[in-house]
Parts: structure tokens; C-alpha cells; sequence
């Protein structure tokens, strides 16, 4: 089956991605984007010459050590978009993410002359299945990393004093506190790499939508038509297939909730599934160790209240779903277009609300995708700046 890649060059494939709501030409995604009233998680972007609703556009993202030139294109699209009248881009760090699902979240990989230095900067590995916002980031661990960052950029440059300065400020973001989460340690050093590009983009965690309540009514409109969006979001793999296009996702289950849970035992993170007792309805998991989670859904219409109190849970990858009627559009890249696809499917024929577009930076005129491999390896190695 094809990837996404292999749709962006022929006028039937990209006009089969519109007519689903992807873009790839900046002018007509700009004309797709509908205003939206802020929510209280968003409120910060507020100016005094603000109207109550604006364009918002948002792109989201696990939280690295080290950023690819995948990531930064739609970053820089995104930042593009603040020259745009009524446009407003913002970042969504996926705080929520378990610390093992990618290699980049907890280690810098440093090209050496003959192989890759392995720089640890966080989380052992028996913390692989939690999430960054739970996972401590040693401070012993962290100096380790700075001593093994120095070395290697010692034997990358020949002039360390001509990048001592910047080298310094990423070693002030390692060493400052002595406590610190993954989570929080990333996003100084996303911060870090966002001013090296020049991107002026404001960063919210995913973690602060849960906790300002955001999502709620969003999520407890899904599980009360859970049905209807599971069958939605598996006619729409079929569809994707149909046409020979791979659609990264797989069916869901019947007993699937969009839902995880951390165990405050261990902290690692488990599935939440959907059963049934007579008329009570229950989200039930099971943590590494084989305890058993069960929250109330409710009886009548079913509700996330009891989760929700517990501060712990997550949405898995169909955030978007949640996110959608609180903003006007959303820079994707490849894979998260397709899987895209298959959410807008079950917005529309599930839950009746309409997708907002999104646009993939391949084919934007009005960026330069960039060519160097690591952000951090730019940072560090540019003796002027």
C-alpha cells in the first residue's frame, strides 16, 4: 500500500486529500480556517487587540532532546503563519507520551566520525512505559550527560571557544534545578532550539488540557456515541485501503476507549478498555504488575467525571479528535496526515462536528524545508549565529 509520500505528486491523489480536508497550498488551507473562541488552556495568547474569536492553528509534537528536519518544517510553517491577519500558531508538546516510544525523548545521538555517540539525558529503562510528565530526570544523570555532550563536541569542533557560549546556556538548562521531570527538561530544550530558528511560537503542554478541564466535554460527547466513532474510524481504514493507501492505523476493537491511565503505584501507564455490568458502564486497566483499574462511565449518559478527578489519565492518539472545535486548523506531517484522515471520519460520521483542514509542509512554497539532521548538532556546531 503507499505511503503519503508517494500521493504528494499526482493531481488525483492530492485532490482526493483535499476533498478529505488535507492540504498541501497554503492559500487554500488559509481559506478553509474558521474562527474559534479561545478556551481557558489558550487564554495566555490573548492580546489587548484581541476580538473574541481568531484563527488558531496549532501543530503538536512529542517533546525531544533533539529535533529532526521533519519536525522542523512544520514548525517553520507554523511560525510562517504568524504573518498571516488573524492567524495565531501555537505548539503542543505531547507531555503525555510514554518516555520509551522514541528514541529521541530521552537520548542525544551525536554523529561521531565513525559511528553515533548514545547520550542518555534521562529515564531509565524500566521507565519506558511512562509518561514524560511523570518520569524525574536524575540531576547526577544530567551532569553525566553535559560531561559525555562535552567531549564529543570537543572531537566535532576544532575551536571549542568559538561555541563555548552556546554550549554553556544548553548546560544551564541541565544543571539548574536539582529535581526536574522529562517533560519539563525537554520543553526548556525545545524552548532552547525554537530561538535558534528564530521561531516564535508559543508552547503549551497536552498535559494542561486535561487539567483545565479542555477536553472533557469533548471526550464525554465520544463516549456517548463510542459506537458510532469506532465504527466511523473503521470505515475508514477500509476506505483508505481501497485506495491502496496505507493508513498507519489500525481497526479498533470493540471494547476500545480513547483512553490511558497512570498507576500512582509505579507510574507506568496501561490501556484503558470499555466493559459493561448490567447498566453500569466501566473504562478497566491493568498495570505491569497486574493490579486492575476500574472507573465508573456512568449509567445513563456516560461521563469521564471519575478519571478525570484522579489527574492520571491521557488521551491516546486520537487527541486531535478532542482538540478539534477548539481550533481552526493544524500543520501535519506525513504520518499524521493519514492518520488524519481516518479522525476527520469520525468527527464527521461520529460525532457530527466538522474536521478543521490540515496542511502538510511538503509542498509549501512558502517555507525552505531544512537540510540539517539535528537541531542541537546545528545549535552547537554554528560558530556564528
Amino acid at each position: 500500500m503507499r505511503a503519503l509520500s508517494q500521493l504528494l505528486h499526482s493531481p488525483k491523489d492530492l485532490d482526493f486529500l483535499q476533498t478529505r480536508g488535507v492540504f498541501v497550498e497554503l492559500e487554500t488551507f488559509l481559506s478553509e480556517l474558521k474562527p474559534v473562541t479561545l478556551c481557558s488552556t489558550l487564554r495566555p495568547l490573548e492580546t489587548s487587540e484581541d476580538t473574541p474569536k481568531r484563527q488558531l492553528v496549532w501543530a503538536g509534537q512529542q517533546l525531544y532532546v533533539d529535533y529532526r528536519c521533519s519536525v522542523v518544517s512544520k514548525l517553520l510553517l507554523l511560525d510562517a503563519l504568524n504573518h498571516q491577519p488573524g492567524v495565531t500558531p501555537f505548539f503542543v508538546g505531547a507531555d503525555t507520551d510514554r518516555s520509551g516510544s522514541d528514541k529521541a525523548i530521552t537520548t542525544i545521538q551525536w554523529p561521531l566520525p565513525d559511528a553515533v555517540g548514545n547520550i542518555r539525558v534521562a529515564a531509565p529503562r524500566a521507565a519506558k512505559h511512562t509518561e514524560t510528565r511523570f518520569v524525574m530526570s536524575a540531576f547526577a544523570q544530567r551532569q553525566e550527560a553535559m560531561r559525555k555532550l562535552e567531549i564529543y563536541l570537543r572531537q566535532t569542533v576544532e575551536n571549542f571557544q568559538a561555541v563555548a557560549s552556546r554550549f554553556e546556556r544548553l548546560k544551564q538548562i541541565f544543571l539548574d534545578e536539582t529535581e526536574m521531570t522529562l517533560a519539563t527538561l525537554n520543553a526548556k530544550i525545545t524552548r532552547l532550539l525554537m530561538d535558534h530558528l528564530r521561531l516564535r511560537l508559543p508552547l503549551f503542554f497536552l498535559s494542561s488540557f486535561l487539567e483545565d478541564g479542555c477536553l472533557t466535554a469533548s471526550l464525554n460527547q465520544w463516549l456517548r456515541h463510542r459506537d458510532a466513532c469506532i465504527a466511523a474510524f473503521n470505515e475508514a481504514i477500509d476506505e483508505l485501503r481501497r485506495y491502496d493507501i496505507n493508513p498507519v492505523v489500525k481497526p479498533l476493537p470493540e471494547d476500545y476507549l480513547p483512553l490511558n491511565y497512570s498507576c500512582p503505584e509505579d507510574n507506568s501507564r496501561c490501556r484503558l478498555s470499555y466493559e459493561r455490568q448490567g447498566n453500569e458502564h466501566f473504562a478497566v486497566g491493568k498495570n505491569r504488575a497486574g493490579k486492575v483499574y476500574r472507573f465508573s462511565l456512568g449509567q445513563g449518559e456516560l461521563s469521564l467525571d471519575e478519571l478525570d478527578q484522579t489527574g492520571r489519565w491521557s488521551p491516546d492518539v486520537c487527541f486531535p479528535v478532542f482538540l478539534n472545535r477548539h481550533v481552526s486548523g493544524c500543520v501535519v506531517g506525513k504520518s499524521s496526515a493519514l492518520y488524519g484522515l481516518v479522525m476527520n471520519r469520525v468527527l464527521e460520521r461520529g460525532l457530527g462536528e466538522r474536521p478543521v483542514p490540515m496542511i502538510i509542509p511538503d509542498l509549501v512554497e512558502e517555507i525552505e524545508i531544512p537540510s540539517h539532521e539535528s537541531v542541537l548538532f546545528d545549535y552547537l556546531t554554528q560558530t556564528t549565529h
